[in-house]
């Protein structure tokens, strides 16, 4: 699908798989050039790895048309070499591994999905340092990444956080930690059942093709589905519009795993960013103590730049400056300029490429 949505626009499109050191295959699309440089795609072109957020897969970044402020095509035009990935868990290829398949959180993401999608992307283009843009999870996966194995930051010419959902006191105001004290329950099923799909990829699959239909806007007249969506995710003032959401529905929510979910409920309830909690006696065999150990955020040395809204409440302004506080090389600290700004409209607002895009690009542009 992706690769359609990239030929849609002629523009050239790749598909590539590489395999994690735990045997799982992930999908990467990629855009080497754009449609009018195809007398110039032998030239080196720095690459750069967008990575999605939870529920999210590399379709999202392509909603956006080329002339709607896609980031993909965006910095395709401009002449990056673009490679679009996917974490586990989506409805891109895996392994097909069955039951382990679904046994992973953020923190399987970091020490296998991210280096194995550097290592493919490095060794393909024979360039040491790439740019790596985030949204969401994909920051949380990055960033226990650089922490879990610090020589992945010499692979690092800049990461860009958008939204980093990594540290959680602020999630949703605060008002989701009311949800913390049932978390013991979920982990005695974790701990008896194993770890299963929280959104089976079936189910999402059915989704993805009855959503469009409530959503359009024919049928959707009063916009239910756009008042449901600022419900969650916060009223941008149309930033996201019904037609946009009609889109969006097509290729998300994506299948997570349980394992997942928990681990952020669990760092709700702790206020750290850390690896999985398994409990006391589990944790001891695991880990050599009780409590997991925190990710060490001063090994990530490559630079960040972190940039959140200011109507974000999964990733909370307050939140974000923890981040900051935390990171050694902060190259940039960028509030978004619209007050009404909110967590989806990094990937589908109107108005995104004039309020963050170009932002990235400036920052790119630093470091090529």
């Amino acid at each position: 699908m992706q690769v359609d949505l990239i030929r849609k626009h002629r523009y050239p499109a790749e598909t590539h798989y590489t395999r994690t050191e735990d045997n799982v295959v992930l999908e990467i699309h990629r855009i080497p050039h754009g449609p009018m440089l195809e007398l110039f795609r032998l030239n080196r072109r720095i690459p750069v790895v967008l990575m999605h957020g939870i529920l999210q897969s590399s379709s999202d970044w392509l909603l956006n048309t080329p002339s709607q402020n896609s980031l993909a095509f965006m910095l395709s035009n401009e002449g990056y070499d673009v490679w679009i990935g996917n974490h586990r868990g989506n409805l891109n290829k895996n392994s097909g591994l069955g039951q382990r398949s679904w046994n992973y959180s953020f923190h399987e993401m970091g020490v296998y999905d991210v280096p194995a999608i550097l290592k493919y992307v490095t060794e393909y283009t024979g360039f040491r340092k790439i740019h790596y843009v985030a949204f969401s999870m994909g920051n949380t996966a990055l960033l226990a990444a650089l922490s879990k194995q610090p020589n992945l930051n010499s692979m690092i010419r800049t990461g860009i956080a958008l939204g980093p959902s990594i540290f959680q006191d602020n999630y949703v105001n605060g008002w989701l930690k009311l949800i913390v004290p049932f978390a013991g329950l979920a982990e005695v099923l974790q701990n008896n059942v194993g770890s299963v799909p929280m959104l089976h990829p079936f189910v999402a699959s059915l989704l993805h093709r009855i959503l469009p239909i409530i959503c359009h806007p024919r049928i959707d007249v009063i916009g239910v589905c756009l008042t449901v969506s600022n419900a969650i995710f916060g009223y941008d003032r149309g930033q996201i519009t019904k037609e946009k959401l009609a889109l969006v529905t097509q290729v998300s929510p994506t299948p997570i795993s349980s394992k997942l979910l928990l681990h952020y409920i669990q760092e709700l309830g702790s206020g750290r960013f850390c690896e999985y909690d398994y409990g006391s006696e589990k944790n001891l065999k695991v880990y050599g103590t009780t409590k997991p150990p925190d990710y060490n955020l001063t090994n990530v040395v490559a630079p960040i730049a972190i940039m959140f809204g200011e109507e974000d409440f999964l990733a909370h302004r307050l939140d974000a400056l923890t981040l900051v506080n935390k990171l050694p090389n902060v190259e940039d600290f960028y509030k978004v300029p619209y007050q009404h700004f909110t967590h989806m409209d990094f990937c589908y607002a109107e108005d995104v490429r004039v309020l963050v895009y170009n932002r990235v690009l400036e920052i790119l542009r630093r470091y090529d």
